[in-house]
């Protein structure tokens, strides 16, 4: 990697620059592994530092970061940290848009004896488990014990029979705070 530090009217020690290419390398080699090309600028303006960092991964990612204080150093450590912050956003930002392909490994579904399930029990890890569940398990009570129960749920619906109609029924929270009711058309 070809590194270029220059101060404005400051002259930078070895020490800051040695700093600088320590960070730089730490920060490239966390998210992308190395750059071509990286720029240090510092210069005094106003009775602050201001170090501008300017680098160059591949052709096409450019990145700029800035970092002012009133020591040199402290500039420095404000830039380089802007500058990972930036390289982890675009990193995060390029593997939602490339996700990883999930590796296909087979795991077995233990079934008890109360199961009845005719289907294979491999089933890939990719793809959510589905339980079987008995409508004698859920609770037969009106929609006002229902609404009680929801406000005391974490998970913010409540699968039910209504006693009234005897039909399954779901009561929910919406967004607007309300209760939403879904039952069972016969």
């Amino acid at each position: 990697m070809n590194i270029s530090a220059k101060g404005l009217h400051v002259e930078l020690s070895d020490a800051f620059k040695e700093r600088f290419s320590t960070g730089l390398e730490t920060i490239l080699t966390k998210y992308f592994g190395r750059a071509e090309h990286a720029d240090l600028t510092l210069s005094k303006r106003q009775g602050n530092f201001m170090t501008e960092i300017h680098i160059r991964i591949g052709h096409d990612l450019n990145f700029a970061a800035s970092g002012v204080a009133r020591n040199a150093y402290q500039s420095l450590d404000v830039a380089l940290k802007a500058l990972s912050k930036q390289l982890r956003r675009n990193k995060r930002r390029l593997r939602e848009d490339h996700p990883l392909p999930i590796e296909e490994t087979d795991m077995i579904a233990e079934q008890d004896d109360d199961d009845h399930m005719d289907h294979d029990d491999a089933v890939s890890s990719a793809a959510p488990l589905v339980i079987s569940e008995s409508l004698k398990d859920l609770p037969v009570i009106s929609v006002g014990e229902a609404s009680i129960q929801l406000e005391e749920e974490l998970s913010g619906f409540i699968h039910f029979v209504d006693k009234s109609t005897n039909k399954l029924a779901i009561l929910y929270r919406r967004e607007d705070g309300n209760h939403g009711w879904i039952e069972e058309i016969a």
